[in-house]
Parts: C-alpha cells; structure tokens; sequence
C-alpha cells in the first residue's frame, strides 16, 4: 500500500502569513508527526501532537517561506506557510 494524501480539509492553519504564532486545527484528535521545513527543504523542528489543535511559536524564525509536513498513520499532508 502507498502513502495516503490526508484531506486538505482536514487540517486548517490559520494565520497565514503570520509573525507570532501559526495554529493548525484538525478534524478530531489523532496522534501525528509534524515537521518544520525551510523554503531550503532543511528540517528546522520536528513536534509530536495528539490533540485537535496545535500552535507552533515562529516569533523567532527568520522571514520566509515554510512547509509543514503533516504525518499521521500512513497519511501525510504538506502546507505552506509565510513568516513575515
């Protein structure tokens, strides 16, 4: 079997773009693997979270251009992001 895309309606993240704090909301609370990109593809972080919202702090992060990779089971969502 192969990597499932997740619903682009399953997850909403909210304000984008953003200069403190970036929130993704869910559609339930399920246990998921995120991970922080540069506009480079570098992993910056890595955050583990099993509740149906999560804020992530970006007051410190340099300007740009961002994904977030959403993993959860076998189902994996991508969203971009701006730090202004």
């Amino acid at each position: 079997m192969g990597i499932e895309d997740l619903p682009g309606e399953g997850v909403e993240l909210y304000p984008n773009p953003s200069t403190t704090f970036i929130t993704l909301r869910f559609t339930g609370a399920a246990s998921r693997d995120l991970f922080l990109y540069n506009g480079h593809g570098t992993l910056i972080d890595r955050f583990q979270n099993d509740t149906a919202e999560f804020s992530l702090d970006v007051s410190t992060s340099p300007r740009g251009i961002y994904l977030i990779k959403i993993v959860e089971g076998r189902q994996v969502a991508w969203k971009k992001v701006i730090i202004d």
